[in-house]
């Protein structure tokens, strides 16, 4: 199949689906790829949780949203979620169990690309690339997976992005304490984010659980990493040229697409810890992002950062 004709397929197929029933978790959900994945999930009839870190952009956005769309404002719903603090991570959790019946689609979209050129770090210490794009993430899904696993069959969608060629993980200095800079402290944490998909599909097998990884491409516009780079034109700059070549420059709105994509094609269901494109291409990452020893001793080390014990989840 043409590759415009599989982006046209995903673009009628996420047009005419309903999801009246569906519960989804989108974080990062007051902008950029996350808003828009939130407007077209809830046009579909699916019930958002707006999981943002500012209470006050979350629920601008949702008076916004409701404003365009012909929704019930039970379906809209903002929670706080910093998921650069674990005990926020933990206490949203909890509120969400005690309100909500099911899950069946968690997408971890929100992400930090800080473009300082002096570490930052999360409230717990983790240096804030790590911290939140995989620790934070780390933790909210498997603190969620029990109640997804009631639900299934349930999906959860990791985006990523190609940027990850150039962020080799090394286990025993995950935070860079040697070597640091924001772009490759960024690549690396979205390594972390395919290697996490890997372990955490092969973990969910026969649960009816499926997990993917998503790269929407190039987003020039609207969304708050794109716009943080571009303060610091140098990074913005080096991080182009690298990845130009690996990407395919699209819209926000194709890149929701793809990820209604990967929550609802029936196709996808026997490919769980794959990574796919906006165009729902499988995409095949290099081997320092499916090392499954890497994958395992990266899984390890989260559960000892998050203070985390899974002995409900299925190990092969």
């Amino acid at each position: 199949m043409h590759l415009d004709d599989k982006t046209k397929l995903i673009s009628k197929t996420a047009d005419d689906q309903r999801l009246d029933g569906r519960i989804a978790i989108v974080t990062g959900a007051n902008t950029g790829l996350g808003k828009e994945t939130t407007k077209q999930l809830a046009r579909k009839g699916c019930r958002v949780i707006m999981a943002c870190r500012s209470d006050h952009l979350g629920l601008v956005t949702r008076e916004e949203l409701l404003k365009n769309l012909e929704i019930r404002c039970d379906d809209l719903v903002c929670m706080t979620l910093d998921l650069g603090n674990l005990k926020s991570v933990r206490q949203f959790v909890d509120e969400f169990c005690a309100n909500e019946a099911h899950l069946n689609y968690l997408i971890n979209n929100a992400g930090v690309y800080s473009g300082q050129q002096t570490r930052i770090r999360t409230v717990d210490g983790f240096e804030s690339h790590f911290g939140v794009n995989h620790l934070g993430h780390f933790l909210l899904t498997v603190l969620l997976l029990d109640k997804m696993k009631a639900s299934a069959p349930a999906r959860i969608i990791n985006v990523t992005c190609e940027a990850y060629r150039y962020g080799k993980l090394d286990l025993e200095d995950p935070h860079l304490e040697r070597k640091w800079s924001c772009f490759r402290a960024y690549a690396k944490s979205k390594t972390a984010n395919l290697l996490f998909t890997i372990a955490l599909g092969k973990r969910l097998a026969e649960t009816g659980v499926s997990a993917y990884a998503y790269n929407p491409g190039i987003i020039l516009n609207k969304t708050d990493i794109m716009r943080n780079m571009e303060k610091h034109k140098a990074n913005i700059l080096k991080c182009l040229i690298k990845i130009w070549f690996y990407n395919k420059m699209g819209t926000v709105s194709q890149g929701a697409k793809g990820v209604i994509y990967c929550c609802t094609e029936p196709r996808l269901a026997e490919d769980s810890g794959s990574y796919y494109s906006s165009t729902g291409c499988q995409l095949h990452p290099k081997p320092h992002a499916t090392d499954q020893e890497v994958a395992e001793g990266l899984w390890r080390h989260s559960e000892e950062l998050t203070g985390l014990k899974t002995k409900s989840i299925r190990r092969k």
